[in-house]
């Protein structure tokens, strides 16, 4: 009975033990938006952390959220994102919260807090990191989004509007010649594609 009752006793020690020992999993870097990093496309943020966990307890999900520093109100959140948003997400992978709510981008020349935390398979939470960016300002009328300049000679006009993000351009190899037909295409950030025609 005795050997029993030290077997038992053993045992809790060393659960206890192991509990006291048990690390929560940590971020161990937010690489984009990377530290200092100039303004940024308040329509394309990207944001990266990097997943560690002592105990070797897997990543089920991560937090993420931005804040305005000022006021500090949140302004997007996409909790719990798993799979690779939990370590790569961008703002379409959320929703706008709060006063932004509606949205599809942050404001231009604001000052912004990224925060996030994980969550491991031992249903344990990191202590959120943060990092603070800020938003460029809006480009020339028209296209908002960016800000650019047309080289000395060049004249910008505008041929197809109401896309999002667009990424990549193919051009229809043999186009028809009626206003209608397909001109090219268009693929937005997040997987739409788009068919432009010859009119725009």
């Amino acid at each position: 009975m005795r050997r029993v009752v030290a077997t038992a006793a053993a045992a809790l020690v060393a659960l206890f033990s192991a509990q006291a020992l048990a690390a929560a999993p940590v971020v161990t870097d937010i690489s984009e938006p990377t530290e200092g990093a100039a303004p940024l496309n308040p329509e394309d943020v990207h944001m990266v952390a990097v997943f560690d966990d002592a105990d070797g307890n897997d990543h089920v999900c991560s937090d993420w959220e931005i804040w305005t520093t000022e006021p500090a109100e949140p302004a997007w959140e996409a909790h719990c994102a798993s799979g690779g948003e939990g370590v790569h997400i961008h703002l379409g992978d959320g929703e706008f919260v709060e006063s932004p709510a509606g949205r599809v981008g942050l404001m231009h020349e604001m000052e912004y807090e990224l925060r996030v935390r994980f969550l491991d398979s031992s249903d344990e939470w990191s202590e959120w990191a943060t990092r603070v960016f800020t938003t460029r300002p809006p480009g020339p009328p028209g296209n908002e989004a960016t800000t650019w300049t047309a080289r000395e000679d060049y004249v910008v006009e505008t041929f197809a509007e109401d896309l999002q993000l667009p990424v990549n351009i193919a051009m229809v190899p043999d186009p028809g010649p009626h206003a209608g037909d397909p001109f090219m295409y268009v693929t937005e950030l997040y997987g739409t594609v788009k068919v432009i025609t010859r009119d725009g």
